[in-house]
């Protein structure tokens, strides 16, 4: 269905269904209509990748709608991927419904739920998340590997790591962030930008500076909302180690 689908369609789920989806025509609607889109354990297979312009919601009553994948402890760093991909000419829209998985491990090994651009490929994708809810206890809810992230609305969630870890430019206007938030930045990639101008994050803000790189910042900047938990500048080397150089890492707060 959704490749048979024009631009401006929309697909609604009949029922819950278990595949890999790529939506590579512009402005599709996928509607998971209560239903959940299931990418099991296929390794380097996202339930969903995007690369158009991409809108995602769920019509039904009770938002029970759902993307995810089945990934475990076990399979973490070994199949474990992203339930959702954001690649090349993808902007996604998330109105509401659910993003969740269970990969992230004790070795520290896993697969981000969410993620946005490639560090690797000249390409600025995007998320603007408007609702819904994208949950990930023990590894990272949403990477920004280059592109954009929005957060308007809804609820993302991670007890044991990162619910936002930004190497490129990430801009929370509202919704709930249950979980650490960083800016990073690293010898090959770009300098990064987090800006916190609304909404509430439940969890600690930290701006690092990944291998000391000289001429990359990684920048915070805090100019409204609320921030529950500690802020800290940053450098890396097989751990994190407090930094006052402003070259390398820095939190601004006005307002």
């Amino acid at each position: 269905a959704i490749n048979a689908a024009a631009s401006k369609a929309t697909v609604k789920l009949l029922a819950d269904t278990k595949e890999n989806v790529t939506i590579s025509t512009p402005y599709v609607t996928l509607d998971l209509n209560g239903h959940t889109l299931n990418g099991g354990t296929v390794k380097a297979k996202p339930a969903l990748t995007v690369t158009a312009r991409v809108t995602v919601m769920d019509s039904s009553e009770a938002k029970t709608g759902t993307i995810m994948r089945e990934d475990t402890a076990e399979n973490s760093g070994v199949s474990s991927h992203y339930v959702i991909d954001i690649q090349g000419a993808g902007w996604l829209t998330f109105e509401s419904g659910n993003v969740t998985n269970n990969s992230g491990n004790e070795s520290g090994k896993g697969a981000s739920l969410v993620r946005v651009g490639d560090d690797s490929v000249a390409k600025y994708p995007g998320l603007n998340i408007k609702g819904g809810t994208f949950t990930q206890d023990n590894f990272i809810v949403i990477k920004v590997d280059r592109g954009d992230l929005f957060l308007n609305g809804g609820t993302l969630s991670s007890t044991n790591s990162y619910a936002i870890e930004n190497w490129h430019r990430a801009t929370v206007k509202g919704g709930t962030v249950n979980g650490a938030v960083a800016a990073w930045t690293y010898s090959g990639g770009l300098s990064s930008d987090l800006t916190i101008s609304g909404g509430t994050v439940n969890g600690d803000v930290t701006s690092v500076n990944y291998d000391s790189a000289e001429g990359k910042v990684a920048k915070v900047s805090i100019t409204g909302g609320t921030v529950n938990g500690k802020l800290g500048t940053y450098t890396y080397n097989n751990g994190l180690a407090a930094t006052t150089d402003a070259a390398k890492a820095t939190i601004k707060i006005t307002g």
